[in-house]
């Protein structure tokens, strides 16, 4: 970490089971984080070390690593907007005219008879309607049995979201369950929603092969204390670590940016709604891997009260549209859903918050991700 002074060198594992600290008494910068009579051998004391504090989780993050595997299509390549945006174009129902003619008979001038037909006004045909349930059905179906992924309970997650965003576009929610849908109207949606699906499959060989390989956080054993250590109100350098925090996992920690990651970690630590806050550090175990095979290293995990894990990056507002940062926050979102499809590891999103974002949240986080709009 760039000016950070880690004291003297510590070597050895320290023998006590880092979950059961009860206790981590800070110095005062100007204090030798290390006794005079430490040996090289010796373990160092539990107040030297950058150890989680008393009562704070170990965080399970699912890193999802590449693999040397067939390619495989998922389900979790469609993303929520994607799936909006298509049935958007489902909202209203479609009418299906009944054009109506009018035969009439007339004697000609060589007594004959002859039939004239013309056009008479149009009417609304009655069609057949469908209930929302079957609805879901019918969509979850159509592309359930496309035979582009193996029958897994994390596929059969992710179509059920495909499904329920594509209603969602076309303003159909959770508990709209009265509403009925006519058979030309559904029948055109499905068709629809197999092509999207069609066209994610169509483009699978862009996509690499991944796996879960979970990894606990923070990591055992913990890193030396830095010596540099000030307190959470002093003012913003990059060099210096800052303590004092509320809901940090860790009794320190260190910043890149003063109005993006500093601004942020005060923003949580007197948050209400969040429960526990880690930074995170490059290198460092936390990091999603990115489809040029490059790690991306976010800024923080965030636990808030409702048991939902938050990946947040904060980023000035004149490098946020930068192409390496988009292709960065594509990628944590995709890693996102995939492990929201999965199931097996709680709830994740990511937040991308600007400069500017942060700024105006006004130190609220439900602001913050009102502003962010995470998917």
């Amino acid at each position: 970490m760039t000016g950070v002074d880690c004291g003297a060198a510590l070597v050895g594992r320290a023998e006590q089971d880092i979950d059961g600290v009860s206790e981590h008494r800070l110095q005062h910068p100007a204090q030798s984080r290390v006794g005079a009579g430490l040996h090289l051998a010796s373990v160092p004391p539990l107040e030297l070390l950058r150890a989680k504090v008393a009562g704070a989780p170990t965080i399970r993050i699912p890193r999802r690593e590449r693999e040397i595997l067939p390619v495989r299509f998922s389900f979790s390549y469609i993303d929520n907007a994607a799936a909006r945006s298509e049935g958007a174009a489902y909202k209203h129902e479609f009418k299906v005219p009944l054009v109506r003619q009018a035969v009439d008979a007339r004697r000609g001038l060589d007594s004959k008879v002859g039939t004239f037909v013309t056009a008479a006004e149009s009417v609304d045909a009655t069609q057949k309607f469908i209930s929302i349930s079957e609805l879901r059905n019918d969509l979850f179906g159509r592309i359930w049995n496309s035979g582009y992924v193996e029958e897994t309970l994390a596929e059969s997650r992710a179509a059920e979201r495909v499904v329920r965003e594509f209603l969602a576009g076309a303003g159909v929610t959770a508990e709209d369950q009265e509403h009925e849908w006519g058979e030309l109207r559904a029948a055109q949606a499905a068709t629809a929603l197999g092509k999207l699906v069609k066209a994610a499959y169509d483009t699978r060989k862009l996509q690499p092969a991944y796996a879960f390989r979970p990894v606990d956080v923070p990591t055992v054993p913990p890193p030396p204390m830095p010596s540099n250590v000030v307190s959470k109100w002093a003012d913003f350098r990059k060099d210096l670590w800052y303590e004092g925090w509320e809901h940090s996992v860790e009794p320190v920690a260190s910043f890149d940016a003063g109005s993006t990651e500093y601004a942020m970690a005060h923003l949580f630590d007197a948050s209400p709604s969040v429960q526990w806050w880690l930074r995170n550090y490059d290198p460092g175990p936390i990091w999603i891997e990115r489809d040029n095979g490059k790690k991306y290293y976010p800024d923080f995990i965030v636990l808030d009260a409702e048991g939902t894990y938050w990946v947040v990056e904060g980023k000035v507002n004149d490098r946020a549209n930068d192409p390496e940062v988009l292709e960065k926050r594509r990628a944590a979102e995709d890693w996102a859903r995939f492990v929201r499809d999965y199931g097996e590891f709680g709830t994740w999103r990511y937040i991308f918050a600007t400069e500017k974002i942060i700024k105006d949240a006004k130190g609220s986080w439900e602001s913050l991700i009102a502003l962010a709009k995470p998917e």
